[in-house]
């Protein structure tokens, strides 16, 4: 078999990507092996780093600012056309997790009476064996092309062949990178032409409708948008790119993982999802009895508020708890596409409507003080940048219940041992209830502060902290390469 590399618009390659490439060609020296997956023909492969939430989290689907990292590992994936009208797919490595690796599914199924079914339905199609569920994340965003129109009619099949070195679970945007690496392929090998903005759009219609899980855009965005050593500045209303800040030179933000799996499918992010959007509709409410909504409107998000306007006119208005049938009963309906409020269930309202608020609110200090660091003196600037960061973490404990004993630890060890080595701020990232810790830190005294935080967080924990180095160029930075696979 040969394998010979048509173009490529990076000259470096990752270490995923030369996994892939050794692969394809089945050498004895790689564990994983593509030779017999793929056909002769033509491959489009692309590269899509992991995402470190830096400050701005879950605030993103209440229109937030947020200010996003891309890490130094990410994924491959690569895309070829098939004669028939079969999708394989197969994951490389994910049987560590006790899944499967391969799944495949006929476009027929997509369909019933030559009309595509419902996300609904297909959501459940694809995700009905829990073994191959993680499919969902990828066959789910063909099938989002074609509800969607941006792809009228697909006569023939894909093989989908990814390696990842991004953990499950562990809050560095492992499902967008999945996403978004898909679309960023099928963009290329179909050529439809579509831009960047919209595929990160596409890639949270997938996570929001196929999936299940009702998360904001600042994942796919900041990993398709991301560039190597800077963050990614989003204004969530609900997508605009503000641009790429340069990270200070002496200085690094860097992913502990506390070992605690996490997930934004999960009912503890999604009870919090719920209970914003309680909080956003009771304001609404008002804001129309005052005159400042037009009634029946809806104030677009909650992002719009100072944390002035809300101490001064509306928290008091805000119940602490309430019941979902209460709720429906004296609200109306939520007014959120990716979620259901269940009856008896109980959602905390103020604390949660409290949290986006100020955190929009810390955000946009944090990207002041970030531009100014670019100026000199920046360690003060720095050392604020870290006190907002201790900040959002401590909003996620108490007004959103979404940290955990173990995050808390880490978070507490990396500002003790901070005052010694310059960490300045630590937080829980993404949909939070475990996973990674971002910290920014001086890079001269890094390797020893952060061998510091390891070593105590395992003495006191028992978990032994995963590290998440450096920085690499998001999908669109990245590019793709072509390959052309002959026997």
């Amino acid at each position: 078999m040969e394998l010979k590399c048509l173009m490529s618009s990076t000259s470096y390659i990752f270490p995923e990507v030369a996994e892939f490439e050794i692969a394809l060609l089945g050498s004895q020296s790689c564990q994983h092996n593509l030779f017999s997956f793929f056909q002769p023909g033509n491959i489009t492969l692309v590269r899509v780093p992991a995402r470190l939430d830096v400050i701005g989290g879950i605030a993103d689907y209440s229109g937030a600012n947020v200010c996003e990292g891309t890490l130094a590992l990410g994924v491959a994936l690569g895309a070829q056309i098939r004669d028939d009208d079969w999708i394989c797919i197969k994951s490389l490595g994910i049987e560590e997790y006790g899944l499967k690796p391969e799944f495949k599914i006929s476009l027929k199924q997509f369909y019933r009476n030559s009309e595509l079914i419902s996300y609904q339905e297909f959501g459940e199609l694809v995700r009905q064996d829990q073994a191959t569920s993680w499919v969902a994340y990828i066959v789910g965003v063909l099938f989002v092309l074609l509800k969607e129109k941006k792809l009228s009619d697909l006569k023939h099949g894909l093989n989908l062949a990814i390696i990842s070195k991004v953990p499950l679970r562990v809050g560095i945007g492992s499902s967008a990178t999945i996403e978004m690496a898909t679309l960023h392929a099928l963009n290329l090998l179909l050529g439809l032409g579509i831009d960047g903005l919209t595929l990160a759009r596409l890639g949270q219609l997938t996570e929001n409708s196929v999936v299940g899980a009702p998360c904001g855009i600042m994942d796919q965005i900041s990993v398709t948008w991301g560039q190597a050593h800077c963050l990614t500045h989003i204004l969530c209303q609900p997508d605009k790119i503000i641009g790429n800040i340069s990270i200070p030179e002496d200085y690094e933000f860097v992913g502990i993982n506390s070992m605690v799996k996490h997930s934004v499918a999960g009912p503890a992010y999604t009870n919090v999802r719920i209970g914003t959007f309680m909080g956003r509709k009771i304001i609404s409410l008002e804001m129309q009895k005052r005159g400042l909504l037009p009634e029946g409107q809806l104030l677009d998000y909650l992002c719009k508020l100072t944390p002035e306007e809300f101490e001064t006119h509306y928290r008091n208005l805000l119940p602490e708890i309430i019941t979902g049938e209460e709720f429906l009963q004296q609200y109306g309906e939520l007014g959120d596409t990716a979620t259901q409020i269940i009856p008896e269930n109980t959602y905390f309202v103020r604390s949660r409507t409290a949290h986006p608020i100020y955190e929009n609110d810390r955000v946009l200090k944090f990207i002041d003080l970030l531009n100014k660091s670019q100026q000199g003196d920046n360690e003060a600037y720095m050392k604020q940048i870290g006190r907002l960061m201790l900040a959002s973490h401590e909003s996620y404990q108490r007004n959103c219940d979404l940290s955990c004993e173990e995050v808390d630890h880490l978070v507490r060890i990396a500002k003790q041992v901070g005052k010694q080595l310059g960490i300045f701020g630590a937080k829980i990232t993404g949909g939070g209830s475990g996973g990674t810790v971002a910290i920014v830190a001086k890079k001269k005294f890094l390797q020893e502060a952060v061998e510091q935080v390891v070593e105590n967080y395992k003495n006191q924990t028992g978990h032994r902290a995963d590290v998440f180095w450096g920085s690499s160029p998001g999908a669109l930075q990245y590019g793709n390469r072509k390959y052309r696979l002959t026997y």
